[in-house]
């Protein structure tokens, strides 16, 4: 089967793993894919390292490299047959063409340098919101599959991971030989409270209450398979500009740590010294807030 690729635009981040869907794409033999319009000039091309090829070839998972600008993705399959995809490289929640004229001067760095500072600063973001009782905010979409406990007077489920996006599949365990899986209309979700709640009771809480009386193990279990994360193009506002800010204090400091603070590599405010260039890294306040604002609110 000739190499076929789902024919839209594929947006990835350096670094992270982006997963190209089609068909035929069996790795093996000549498989491989590579990236065009690369380099200062736009004419290099650049092989992609380790693709992981699915097994029924239905996708493709690459990771791009830092530096890579956007341009004609091509996968060759093991017959050789080949497939071109359209790819716009980004910085996970701010693009450097975004970003360009929001910050300080940016026309002296060299390539791949910008997008290697707002991926710095995505990380941050990450870590700002990820600390805590906020650990499982998921940013980027993923797919989780999850034991949790059914609270049998709500009728809900709490999730680890937010915010959600869909309900996949769930099954209560009532022991570990009598396992039901529920049909997933059966349930509403509640994003801003990360819960899904069991909304047709009529039958589905009579059936798990039933269950539960017969359970040798907890009768409170269950496993959520569901989607959580943003997509790529649906980052909050907050999410975007706290990063952006966060980008802006990242270059602050490197310019610093180059050049000094006007040239020179400390200054002297009346009785003060400064010399921030062996200073720990901060994340700014207004970043910090605009962060905190993203925090899901608990039900009492």
């Amino acid at each position: 089967m000739a190499a076929t690729i789902t024919p839209e635009v594929v947006a990835g981040a350096p670094g992270a793993t982006t997963v190209i869907a089609g068909s035929g794409l069996i790795g093996g033999g000549p498989a491989g894919v590579s990236l065009a319009n690369q380099g200062a000039d736009g004419t290099a091309t650049t092989a992609i390292a380790n693709p992981k090829f699915a097994s029924d070839g239905t996708s493709v998972s690459i990771q791009l490299p830092d530096g890579a600008s956007d341009g004609p993705l091509t996968v060759t399959a093991s017959d050789a047959s080949v497939a071109t995809v359209p790819i716009r490289v980004n910085s996970q929640y701010v693009f450097s063409s975004e970003y360009i004229g929001e910050g300080p001067d940016t026309s002296g760095f060299a390539p791949g340098e910008l997008d290697a500072i707002l991926q710095r600063a995505s990380a941050y973001a990450d870590g700002y919101l990820c600390r805590g009782n906020a650990k499982t905010m998921t940013l980027r979409q993923l797919q989780v599959i999850e034991q949790s406990k059914y609270r049998n007077r709500t009728r809900r489920v709490y999730l680890r991971r937010r915010p959600i996006i869909s309900l996949d599949l769930f099954t209560y365990v009532a022991s570990p030989a009598l396992q039901v899986t529920f049909d997933i209309d059966t349930f509403v979700i509640q994003p801003d409270y990360n819960y899904i709640e069991l909304v047709i009771w009529s039958m589905g809480y009579t059936y798990i209450q039933a269950l539960a009386s017969y359970t040798m193990y907890d009768a409170g279990i269950c496993i959520a398979k569901y989607t959580a994360g943003y997509p790529w193009a649906e980052y909050p506002q907050a999410l975007r500009e706290a990063t952006k800010m966060i980008a802006t204090e990242l270059i602050s400091q490197r310019n610093i740590q180059i050049q000094g603070l006007g040239g020179l590599a400390r200054t002297k405010q009346l009785q003060v010294q400064y010399d921030r260039r062996n200073e720990p890294f901060q994340i700014p306040d207004p970043a910090k807030t605009l962060l905190n604002s993203m925090r899901s609110p608990r039900p009492a």
